[in-house]
């Protein structure tokens, strides 16, 4: 047997020895074997570190390369980009994080990467003035408020606006108003709407005519045409309205007084005019009296000859 710390058979002798070295400085644990110096172990380079390409160089020992433009991870969960520059993993950006809720905080921590934290922030106007309108849960809510407070644009003096539960409701005064119409008077809030009570008189008495009066409390007489009137004629009564006046119907049928001679009138078929007049439509044969050279008259119960000459 060989010396101690060995071990062996006749000239085979393997021995390890705290100094033993066999110049190879990625070996550990060397020993001797037949008279050869060897490592068992390889050193171990790994420093943990992925922007490093490790390795173990004869005669050298550990080499950790940095190495440039290979992709890693930075442990930073707010960076982006995460690249090797001259053996260190860097970020190039910044992880947006941004929800476009106005509800949420948003916020990045190298930790645990984005977080949108919901708050208690005014939110969009809902544009109900008998609701608040908060942030809730990360949404916007808009819980009833205002309760009995007045509400509305007040365009409506005859209308009062108060909240009830998250409405707001109009409700009809009694108020004195003024309905900006110069023809009425004693104005007044009635069933939500301001009324006056009309106090002008515009009837000019003419039926031809249509009597009003204006917001600024003048009176208008608009003419009116074809409407039917009475005309002022005794033959021609049925009139019609042209251009604000009153005429007779042309082409009523009518009553023409026809004078026949010097003692008698009679009634003939006629037609109405526009000015009023009966005109005959046709006229009875004069009376003849034989052997009268003139006019002859028929008076009640004799005739008689009115001589031209």
């Amino acid at each position: 047997f060989g010396a101690k710390g060995s071990y062996g058979y006749g000239r085979f002798v393997r021995s390890w020895k705290r100094d033993w070295n066999d110049n190879n400085p990625c070996t550990v644990t060397d020993y001797c074997d037949l008279g050869t110096c060897k490592g068992i172990n390889m050193l171990k380079c790994d420093d943990d570190n992925p922007c490093t390409n490790d390795l173990c160089a004869a005669g050298v020992g550990c080499k950790n390369n940095k190495l440039n433009a290979i992709g890693c991870t930075d442990g930073n969960a707010c960076t982006t980009n995460d690249t090797c520059v001259a053996g260190i993993c860097k970020g190039s950006g910044n992880k947006q994080c941004a929800d476009d809720n106005p509800c949420t905080d948003d916020t990045c921590t190298a930790a645990g990467g984005c977080l949108n934290k919901p708050n208690t922030n005014l939110c969009a106007d809902d544009g109900n003035p008998c609701t608040e309108d908060i942030c809730s849960g990360g949404l916007c809510s808009h819980p009833q408020s205002n309760q009995a407070k007045p509400c509305g644009d007040g365009t409506n003096p005859c209308t009062t606006g108060s909240c009830d539960a998250g409405i707001c409701k109009q409700v009809a005064n009694e108020n004195v108003c003024d309905d900006k119409n110069g023809c009425t008077s004693n104005d007044k809030c009635v069933a939500g709407l301001c009324q006056g009570t009309a106090f002008k008189d515009c009837d000019d008495n003419n039926p031809c005519t249509q009597d009003s009066c204006d917001t600024s409390g003048k009176c208008t007489h608009t003419p009116q045409n074809q409407a039917t009137c009475k005309a002022n004629s005794e033959e021609c009564p049925i009139g019609i309205c042209q251009g604000g006046a009153c005429v007779s119907q042309p082409g009523i049928v009518c009553e023409a007084k026809y004078k026949a001679d010097l003692c008698t009138t009679v009634k003939v078929p006629g037609a109405c005019t526009a000015s009023g007049a009966c005109v005959a439509s046709s006229v009875p044969p004069a009376y003849t009296c034989p052997g009268c050279n003139g006019i002859c008259v028929k008076c009640l119960i004799f005739q008689f000859c009115i001589s031209l000459f």
